[in-house]
């Protein structure tokens, strides 16, 4: 494939021993194009960029949309979330920030087993967010307001699943029933009353789990 610009460049060269190089010009760059726009680029610099095509390092990526994300890491074979994205294991955004992930996910009651039997029930180590709804869970029936129907795991269990200080779970209380939640399964004298139509925030702390919201 000979350059078009030159008749001593090639843009495609195969040497005897199998390899093979994409070759640009001095000062040129080399752009990889989908429909005819540009979509990757190596600079003349050899700065590499994916969504942008003037990269100013070594690798620049650069998306686009509402909340714009400049680099995420996935894990291989993560299995789906449910509105989040928990499957990302590293998230740079677009401001810059590093941010950490657990490789999570988000629970109802029939996803982690927590439909019958004795309660109360401690949630999943690796748990983001959790929703109850009268269609997958009736609540505490009896309106119990003190016995806790679901458990926060131990902050020992929530940092071997990956978690860090300052991660934070969501409860989201869909059910008409009353839901009391319970602190840690250290603590079961701590409970606190999840409100219909509302959501309660926990953020781990070094020792314990803090309500925020």
């Amino acid at each position: 494939n000979r350059n078009r610009a030159t008749t001593s460049g090639y843009a495609l060269i195969h040497h005897d021993d199998g390899t093979t190089l994409l070759n640009a010009e001095t000062g040129l760059r080399i752009g990889f194009r989908i429909a005819n726009t540009e979509q990757m680029t190596m600079s003349a610099a050899g700065n590499f960029g994916i969504g942008t095509t003037n990269p100013n390092r070594k690798l620049e990526i650069n998306s686009s949309g509402a909340s714009p994300i400049r680099l995420s890491q996935q894990r291989a074979n993560q299995s789906p979330t449910l509105g989040n994205d928990a499957h990302h294991v590293l998230v740079v955004d677009n401001a810059g920030d590093v941010k950490t992930k657990l490789a999570g996910r988000s629970y109802t009651p029939n996803d982690c087993g927590c439909t019958a039997g004795s309660r109360p029930f401690i949630l999943p180590s690796n748990l983001l967010e959790f929703t109850l709804a009268d269609g997958n869970w009736a609540g505490n029936s009896q309106g119990n307001t003190t016995l806790a129907d679901f458990i926060l795991p131990t902050p020992v269990n929530a940092r071997a699943a990956g978690h860090s200080n300052g991660d934070i779970v969501i409860i989201n209380r869909n059910s008409g029933w009353n839901v009391v939640i319970g602190m840690t399964n250290t603590n079961l004298t701590s409970n606190y009353l999840v409100p219909p139509g509302t959501s309660v925030g926990f953020i781990l702390g070094s020792q314990r789990w803090y309500q925020i919201f």
